[in-house]
């Protein structure tokens, strides 16, 4: 009877393993689809920074472009203003 038994226990313990097994693997499945989603969120959230990052930078190269292209019409009116000085030197 005792052989019995055992034999009956280790064909119930068997499909028992098989399914932990099976559990197992779709855990570790799930558990690498979430890192999956993870890492996409991080890459899609460093993109949208660097977007960001780059349109304040266009903006600010704007401004410094605005800007060096005053001082370049304010030093030519100071020229003019000079050129003007020195040819009235000249005539006197």
């Amino acid at each position: 009877m005792k052989n019995n038994n055992n034999i009956d226990n280790k064909k119930t313990q068997k499909p028992n393993i098989d399914q932990a097994g099976a559990l197992a693997v779709i855990a570790g499945l799930f558990s690498t689809l979430g890192e999956g989603f993870a890492t996409l969120s991080a890459a899609l959230a460093l993109q949208e920074e660097q977007k960001k990052n780059q349109a304040r930078d266009a903006n600010s190269a704007k401004i410094d472009l605005q800007n060096i292209e005053r001082k370049i019409d304010s030093l030519e009116n100071e020229i003019r203003q000079m050129k003007k000085m020195l040819l009235s030197n000249r005539t006197r």
